[in-house]
């Protein structure tokens, strides 16, 4: 009984993370929003036809999901299992932390969008550049959501990779970095062509490149996983 309530508790017992992270990505997204129609209504005193501007907020979360995915692994992780806890339990709530903030995120996005065009069109503006989320409807948003969730659990799964390297290798898991930045630039985030192997952030998401979003993450995850089981702790 004592050992499956320790097992529950390494395992579910570190939900304030997952509140802190839920919490910051919310306000960030609020705060972000605001600023973005706050551009949009600047930009539309001197055009009549201004660029979407919460389309450079979809460019900038991942980042943020990847830095904050980097943090738990490298800082985090270590301190729950310098407490006591196991390295499962550390990597479950890491798991646990990139699927509720890949999930809220898009959402946040999809919103976003939503929000942005009826700024537009309460302002009475025409669309300023080329997006396939301008002339979004109710149907699509379920696509809009599904091409940032999988951008994020992407970046998501790179963070997390980088980050134990950089732990648990000191002289060369810097090596992770390019290799990172290499296949997060398959995102399509850096490539506004649409021409990409993933490329599902601005178009509509093949089924391939839906796939090897998946394939991405599910490899990223074991990599770190199995670094994660045989991670040292560092002397302070």
């Amino acid at each position: 009984m004592n050992t499956q309530s320790s097992r529950n508790n390494d395992r579910f017992s570190l939900s304030p993370m997952h509140t802190d992270q839920v919490l910051m990505l919310v306000i960030l997204g609020g705060a972000c929003l605001v600023i973005a129609l706050g551009v949009v209504f600047v930009v539309s005193r001197f055009t009549d036809a201004p660029s979407f501007s919460w389309a450079a907020v979809g460019a900038i979360a991942p980042w943020y999901l990847a830095v904050i995915s980097g943090w738990i692994m490298f800082v985090m992780v270590p301190i729950y299992v310098a407490h006591g806890r196991t390295r499962q339990a550390g990597f479950v709530e890491w798991m646990q932390t990139g699927v509720l903030l890949a999930v809220i995120g898009a959402a946040i996005m999809g919103v976003g969008y939503l929000i942005e065009r009826g700024f537009y069109n309460l302002l009475g503006l025409e669309k300023g550049a080329e997006d396939i989320y301008f002339s979004i409807s109710s149907g699509s948003i379920v696509m809009i959501f599904a091409h940032y969730m999988l951008t994020f659990a992407v970046w998501f799964a790179l963070g997390g990779f980088v980050g134990v390297s950089l732990y648990r290798f000191t002289d060369w898991g810097w090596i992770s970095i390019p290799i990172a930045l290499a296949t997060a630039s398959l995102t399509g985030l850096w490539n506004f062509t649409g021409v990409s192997i993933f490329g599902f952030v601005r178009r509509l998401v093949p089924t391939v490149d839906t796939g090897l979003a998946v394939v991405v993450v599910v490899c990223l995850c074991y990599l770190t996983w199995r670094m994660v089981q045989d991670m040292s702790l560092r002397n302070p």
